[in-house]
């Protein structure tokens, strides 16, 4: 089963306020929990827990924040860029204009969606 890589699952404002987050040190104690799965403290108007696992090429495969947003928010986004960072630092490259193809299944998190 293929994953989403960030640009196809975030609207892009949603990426770039996760990138901004990022850029201002927002993403806080980033552990890797397991393999391919990773959670974090997101600063924003207050503190929230994300996690997300990805596959080897950061492609995401599932993930979740406890910020009322209730789907893919700014928050998750901020985590992947501090993990990409983290990995390309590493020496792993992540493909940057690659798009998966394929069904995925996300948890309720990811599934619901609601407007800004």
């Amino acid at each position: 089963m293929s994953g989403i890589y960030l640009p196809r699952l975030f609207p892009p404002h949603i990426a770039e306020r996760g990138l901004l987050y990022f850029q201002q040190g927002k993403v806080r104690d980033v552990q890797k929990t397991s393999a391919g799965r990773y959670r974090a403290e997101v600063c924003g108007s207050e503190n929230y827990s994300v996690w997300l696992k990805l596959d080897s090429d950061l492609y995401i495969k599932d993930g979740g924040c406890d910020c009322p947003y209730g789907g893919a928010c700014k928050h998750m986004a901020a985590l992947w860029y501090a993990v990409r960072a983290q990995t390309q630092d590493a020496g792993i490259m992540c493909p940057r204009h690659r798009f998966a193809t394929g069904s995925i299944s996300l948890s309720g998190s990811l599934k619901r969606r609601k407007a800004t």
